[in-house]
């Protein structure tokens, strides 16, 4: 890439930083500036020759270089020739303009030479919802490159966490009240109101809306193969967090909802995994192994 090409993109390589993490191999943080703004990130190179990216997005508050410890994946796929970038990204539900241009840049930068990479894109809780939405848009821009999606135990229905969240805000449970609090105020100025005042903005944003016939967003995902990882463990939630918390307030609703419009929309390659024991939201929910399998079926 020349000079006159960078510029036009809009990229600035601003930092360049490795440190050896995963089985002798470097993870390299790196960043980049789009519309003014620096966008930081880390990759693992697989020893070998690179066959296939994974998009892995982070919850909200991670950083980047501890979701190498919270999950194998990385690991497990650079055996198997993928290349893990990993992105300090803005909390957001969904992938909003910004957050499209800094993955746009991102894969840019990492996959050239190699345009025609396959892609496995990923997260965990809010990483999870912006990974689907970012899936869905590059879907519904003409990719082919898209070859998976997994989410593990992210909000997806914006308009049921709204609903949700203007519940859980009155439970005499500080902090699940204050939790449900941050989401509506998040949401008020991300989507401008609420459900009732701006419901065509939840329909355009919202990875997936149970309202809507043809699922919202989520119409684009009838051909990709999808993976949806929950534990929906109610009594670890009434007894750790708040008693009056019910099924339908965890995220699990959202996953169950979206499962059953996929396979009624004919994706054979739809996938709800339910787990037990394995920890209430938490990376540990997908196991490594099994999904680096289902990774590289595809």
């Amino acid at each position: 890439m020349n000079s006159a090409t960078i510029a036009r993109l809009g990229i600035c390589l601003i930092l360049l930083i490795s440190f050896s993490f995963v089985s002798g191999q470097e993870i390299v943080q790196k960043s980049l500036k789009v519309d003014g703004k620096s966008v930081s990130y880390q990759v693992l190179q697989p020893a070998g020759d690179i066959s296939g990216i994974l998009l892995l997005l982070p919850g909200k508050g991670e950083n980047p270089k501890a979701v190498f410890k919270k999950t194998s994946l990385p690991e497990k796929l650079s055996g198997k020739g993928y290349m893990t970038i990993v992105p300090n990204l803005k909390y957001a539900l969904f992938a909003d303009e910004l957050i499209r241009k800094q993955l746009e840049e991102i894969l840019k930068a990492e996959t050239e030479g190699r345009p025609t990479a396959g892609v496995a894109i990923g997260g965990f809780s809010a990483g999870g919802a912006v990974a689907l939405s970012y899936a869905e848009y590059r879907i519904a821009q003409g990719s082919t490159n898209i070859r998976s999606v997994f989410v593990i135990d992210p909000p997806l229905d914006l308009q049921r966490l709204y609903a949700t969240s203007r519940k859980t805000r009155r439970f005499n449970c500080p902090s699940v009240a204050s939790e449900g609090q941050q989401t509506i105020d998040y949401l008020d100025k991300a989507l401008g109101g609420s459900p009732d005042d701006q419901y065509n903005n939840y329909v355009t944003s919202s990875p997936y809306m149970a309202s809507e016939a043809d699922g919202g967003n989520a119409k684009w995902l009838k051909q990709v193969p999808v993976r949806l990882y929950t534990e929906p463990d109610i009594e670890f939630v009434k007894e750790r967090h708040c008693v009056e918390m019910e099924p339908q307030d965890l995220n699990s609703s959202d996953l169950e909802r979206l499962y059953k419009h996929l396979k009624k929309s004919g994706n054979d390659h739809c996938e709800l995994v339910t787990t037990k024991g394995r920890g209430y939201h938490t990376w540990n929910i997908a196991d490594a192994d099994e999904l680096s399998a289902w990774i590289m079926k595809f």
